[in-house]
């Protein structure tokens, strides 16, 4: 409910580590079980999991690798191909921690991104049955479940860790989540005594509830996660399992109505057919989607989950199940997703799939900066140092204007060298990704900024050809807001003591989705493109805080200021797309070279003193 409807439960996230808890909690019981009548077999256990986890699997990718084609743009199908050789793998989880934050806007529009968390499972159990067999065989039962014990600690120690120093990581990667499954087992296999008081019972069950809830309804994609927070959700799926092994509970009751238990079964092809249907509609509408599509999508991904629960799942676990090799049905299944993933891959996403027209549209991507590689540090250089930046316009002369900003100033200065060629001038670009011209600002991904903000801003001071700096940056998208207005403040005091003219740009709309691949599939499927964009109360809303701080600005120190909304947002309406035909961005947060000519013709109109 959580993927369909984000802002009804915030913490729905949360369901991923309740469900390892209960995996960790069944599957360490059975091999304990088996182990102890001498029965356990590694082979066995991998027999198992192949018949409980692959058909339904495969069955899924052929469908998202089929719906693709219709659906994604060539980049997308392109990285679904990929994502689809990761997760036949059960290395998915290792190529997101790599390629998407779980909560950035992007993510909701990857139709495999959910299968990370399978992988996270799948890895951990290539460990834990034989770890959990030499334990449980050759050492002191006592000793063991202390070992189990050591590690599920560590674990969360480790995880906990991860979040402050490389959040993406740790969201997403076996060491830093292995410490919930381990929950699970601590409550299974480790000598917990059963209570055997009724309202003790009862009271632990519902405790656990309680704490499940309060995770789900106030955790958002802001909490630190997953590390000590993920306790809360964990300890409390552990109690409620823990609190009915003896005897009904009450909480117990409340989980066991027949549509819940029934919703419990299926849960495996509701977790494999849910994301997908709710990514392709993300990418084929919009990021938000409304109420009816959304209730449409959790209504269709019930009604799939119990096709392929009854159809897929059960034969393969039936009587005829157990007759198939299922090493050689891996070998299979993968062989043909790597194969067909593989070629869509090298064909950069079978771009021919679209019309002429539409494929014109898609290669708006390409439509920024042709120099952004060279004068534009995008995190690889740590900086580009004031006497190796680039400059644009008339080579024969100083440039007498700056730009100074993060990736906004890129497209920017590059069009402004443009109007300043026809004007005999020229204007120096001072860009580096994620790093906004505030001094002693930096993050974590980016702590060199404050370094190269220094350097920047001495070397503008000491250059008396630059009599005019505009600041620019995504200001909408930094965390650390005062750190980021002191920063700013800072920067422009020594400006205006250098005596140089300071302009300030205010924060363009910030897109949900990107531009120019919804208007490819617009073209394609004669879909309207004036619906491309977003609400200027969103656009707003989300630059208030970042605008009213530059208005502040703009009266305290009379600067001149220039708000692109202005140009960009017509009717209460910011449109991506102009005259149904130019492409105003090149990704979701940046303006491609033609969304600037447009959006900040009237600033240059009047720096160039037309």
């Amino acid at each position: 409910m959580n993927h369909a409807f984000p802002n009804l439960l915030t913490g729905g996230f949360v369901g991923v580590d309740i469900f390892f808890v209960i995996s960790g909690y069944l599957i360490p019981q059975i091999i304990v079980r088996e182990i102890e009548a001498g029965k356990f077999s590694i082979a066995a256990f991998y027999r198992r999991r192949a018949r409980r986890i692959l058909p339904a699997l495969f069955v899924v990718l052929a469908a998202t690798l089929a719906c693709g084609w219709l659906i994604l743009p060539p980049s997308e199908y392109k990285e679904l191909a990929r994502t689809a050789i990761s997760t036949s793998l059960f290395v998915s989880n290792f190529d997101f921690a790599k390629h998407t934050g779980y909560f950035d806007t992007a993510a909701d529009l990857k139709p495999l991104l959910h299968m990370w968390s399978l992988a996270v499972e799948e890895q951990y159990y290539i460990i834990f049955p034989p770890l959990l067999y030499v334990l449980w065989r050759y050492i002191d039962r006592r000793n063991a479940q202390g070992l189990l014990w050591i590690l599920a600690v560590a674990g969360l120690g480790i995880s906990e860790i991860g979040i402050h120093l490389f959040h993406n990581a740790a969201y997403y990667l076996l060491p830093f989540r292995a410490f919930e499954l381990l929950v699970g087992a601590l409550f299974s296999i480790c000598g917990l005594p059963p209570l055997s008081n009724e309202r003790a019972r009862h009271a632990t069950s519902l405790l656990g509830l309680g704490m499940m809830l309060v995770a789900i309804v106030f955790f958002t994609p802001d909490t630190r996660f997953p590390g000590v927070a993920a306790l809360l959700p964990c300890v409390g799926a552990g109690l409620v399992i823990y609190a009915g092994i003896s005897d009904e509970t009450i909480g117990g009751r409340l989980l066991s109505f027949a549509p819940i238990v029934y919703v419990g079964a299926i849960s495996y092809s509701l977790y494999l057919w849910h994301w997908p249907i709710l990514a392709f509609l993300r990418n084929f509408t919009s990021a938000e989607l409304p109420v009816t599509l959304a209730t449409c999508a959790v209504l269709s991904a019930f009604v799939l989950a119990a096709l392929s629960y009854h159809f897929v799942e059960q034969p393969f676990l039936s009587a005829w199940g157990r007759t198939i090799n299922y090493w050689k049905l891996f070998v299979i299944e993968a062989g043909i997703v790597v194969l067909v993933s593989g070629a869509i891959y090298l064909s950069h996403g079978l771009p021919h799939r679209f019309s002429p027209a539409a494929q014109q549209f898609f290669a708006a991507n390409q439509d920024f900066n042709h120099r952004r590689d060279e004068c534009h540090d995008n995190g690889d250089q740590d900086g580009i140092a004031y006497t190796k930046s680039c400059v644009f316009g008339a080579s024969t002369v100083k440039p007498d204007l700056a730009v100074w900003g993060d990736s906004h100033g890129a497209e920017l200065v590059a069009y402004l060298g443009e109007r300043a060629a026809r004007e005999g001038r020229s204007v120096r670009e001072l860009t580096s990704s994620a790093c906004p011209p505030a001094l002693q600002f930096a993050t974590r991904k980016r702590p060199y900024c404050s370094r190269v903000n220094r350097e920047t801003l001495a070397a503008l001071i000491r250059d008396p050809a630059i009599r005019t700096v505009v600041l620019t940056a995504n200001g909408a998208r930094y965390g650390d807001k005062f750190e980021l207005e002191t920063g700013m403040r800072a920067s422009i005091n020594a400006l205006l003591k250098a005596r140089k003219r300071v302009v300030l740009i205010k924060q363009i709309p910030n897109m949900p989705y990107d531009i120019a691949e919804k208007a490819g599939i617009s073209e394609q499927y004669d879909l309207p493109m004036d619906a491309l964009g977003l609400p200027g109360s969103t656009a707003r809303a989300d630059a208030k805080t970042y605008d009213t701080f530059l208005d502040k600005l703009s009266r305290e120190y009379g600067l001149a200021i220039y708000d692109p909304k202005v140009v960009l947002c017509a009717a209460d309406f910011c449109h991506g797309v102009r005259n149904g035909s130019i492409v105003l961005y090149y990704n979701p947060d940046h303006l491609s070279m033609s969304g600037v000519s447009f959006a900040f013709k009237p600033l240059a109109d009047d720096l160039y003193g037309l």
